[in-house]
């Protein structure tokens, strides 16, 4: 039998946190951070809008030469129509396909098995495909040419930033432990890591995962 999650409010998360962090030895960092695709939100589309809209309209884009962001600027409806229109065909591009379409949108049900079926180049077509578009895609997303961070981004880096290292304390913690050195996150954005070296700190990236997307990546500081 499962156990009930416990919730805590935010000042007895506050509260914990710093007990924690009290009570941990010298040059210890207690806390992992699990950060979802909200953690850049208002810089990359979350999954519902992955596939409700950016990535029939990208596909349309390549396909006619359009420009991706123009598109993005089109009426609403507009932009439902196409997304219905694209996932109509490739439900019908592919027989196995087990998506099931909303009847009053055109849109399939389930976000999440949408969006891990556009990027399964060997078992589906009609979608992002191999990995090289794939990350062609990841980069029009992120528009690296246009340097973009949230609250949160420069929030979280400064924490960073200023934490005791295991060798250096630091005058803006009142304990001698850190807050976290590792972070976990399935966002494929380079966000994190431009706000990590605008506070120079130095960081190790790993990815996880056997598929192109998404990308899971490991912070270490």
């Amino acid at each position: 039998m499962e156990k009930p999650i416990h919730r805590l409010t935010e000042q007895q998360a506050i509260d914990r946190i710093i007990e924690t962090m009290e009570n941990a030895d010298p040059g210890d960092a207690p806390f992992a951070l699990v950060l979802g695709s909200g953690f850049s939100h208002g810089l990359v589309p979350t999954a519902k809008q992955l596939v409700e809209e950016s990535l029939p309209l990208w596909l349309r884009s390549r396909k006619t030469g359009e420009s991706f962001d123009e598109l993005t600027n089109l009426p609403s409806a507009e932009k439902r129509k196409e997304s219905a229109a694209f996932w109509k065909r490739f439900v019908e591009k592919n027989p196995g396909c087990t998506l099931t379409l909303d009847p009053s949108t055109g849109i399939p049900a389930d976000i999440s098995a949408a969006y891990m079926a556009a990027f399964e180049p060997n078992k589906y077509t009609g979608a992002v495909g191999e990995p090289r578009i794939a990350r062609m895609f990841q980069r029009a997303l992120m528009k690296l040419d246009e340097p973009r961070l949230n609250d949160a981004h420069f929030f979280l880096a400064s924490i960073i930033g200023v934490q005791p290292g295991r060798n250096r304390p630091s005058d803006s913690f009142q304990t001698r432990a850190a807050f976290s050195r590792l972070i976990l996150t399935t966002n494929f954005d380079p966000f994190l890591q431009t706000a990590l070296q605008s506070v120079n700190r130095l960081y190790c990236l790993s990815l996880g995962g056997s598929k192109p997307s998404p990308l899971g990546e490991g912070f270490s500081t």
